[in-house]
């Protein structure tokens, strides 16, 4: 049984290649340099008016999410629901399908303080999967119909001035903010979800024009569709939908971020309203 012996003596293992720091390096700055175009790219291509939609679809779902990654995300996989990095789903016993790219987006890295004292975290692009990547089972969550007067009382919530129901305004305005009156008057007689939006409109007018910043008009209408969106509503178009064509890439981001800003504090505000922890807050 000789012609055996030559099984126990071969090389069992195969040696992994030594590790390469500087090729790692130039992969990494590769990756963030393709991430940073991306990101660039995806912003300009806001103007387009489908990608904003899609942009906004996105930072309605993820409401958590910067606007970089939001407009990443839209970029890249817009339909997506749910995301994870590889680890956290190998942690949940969830596997990545083969031949599935993942989505570019920035998670917080190290932290580092500047010379005047203040701290700075420096943001890292990384890979994440939407659950539809995964073998993960999707479920079809059929969303019940919202609640429509609850979803008016927890909006009312949100305004920084009075408002009134009026029977003398035009058939064809809903809702009206005045601001010498310093009140939003409503129609009689709308159905939940007519109120719901010329509420919306109206208050975001009032808030936003506390804040004295010149492009008080760009934020209501995107605000008001993330709103929307969240909250089960069929959400009003955008008079216009090229609002961003000319913006600096930059400065689109900073719009955005105003918009973000002001969705989620009105969200966490009707959330309080519409999720109590008690009955007691009803």
């Amino acid at each position: 049984m000789a012609e055996y012996d030559e099984l126990f003596t071969e090389e069992q293992t195969t040696e992994k290649p030594a590790f390469n720091k500087e090729e790692w390096l130039a992969k990494k700055q590769q990756f963030r340099e393709d991430t940073d175009q991306m990101l660039d790219n995806a912003t300009s291509d806001l103007s387009e008016p489908s990608n904003l939609y899609a942009y906004l679809d996105v930072q309605a779902r993820f409401d958590r999410y910067s606007v970089s990654n939001a407009i990443l995300i839209a970029a890249q996989m817009p339909n997506a629901t749910r995301l994870a990095d590889f680890e956290s789903w190998k942690k949940q016993g969830v596997n990545i399908k083969k031949g599935e790219k993942g989505i570019a987006i920035y998670v917080p890295g190290r932290t580092f303080t500047k010379k005047d004292g203040t701290e700075v975290t420096y943001f890292d692009p990384k890979k994440v999967f939407d659950i539809s990547q995964t073998t993960a089972e999707q479920k079809d969550v059929k969303r019940s119909a919202p609640n429509e007067k609850l979803l008016v009382k927890a909006l009312v919530k949100t305004s920084p001035v009075d408002i009134r129901i009026s029977n003398q305004m035009l058939p064809e305005v809903h809702a009206r903010y005045s601001k010498e009156e310093n009140t939003i008057y409503v129609q009689q007689g709308l159905p939940g979800q007519k109120i719901f939006k010329a509420l919306l409109g109206e208050i975001l007018t009032a808030r936003l024009e506390r804040s004295d910043n010149p492009k008080n008009k760009f934020f209501v209408e995107p605000v008001a569709y993330i709103l929307c969106k969240r909250n089960g509503i069929n959400p009003p178009a955008i008079s216009d939908a090229t609002m961003l064509a000319g913006e600096d890439n930059r400065a689109v981001r900073k719009l955005l971020e105003v918009v973000r800003n002001e969705a989620n504090n009105m969200s966490n505000t009707m959330e309080r309203t519409l999720h109590p922890k008690d009955r007691g807050e009803r």
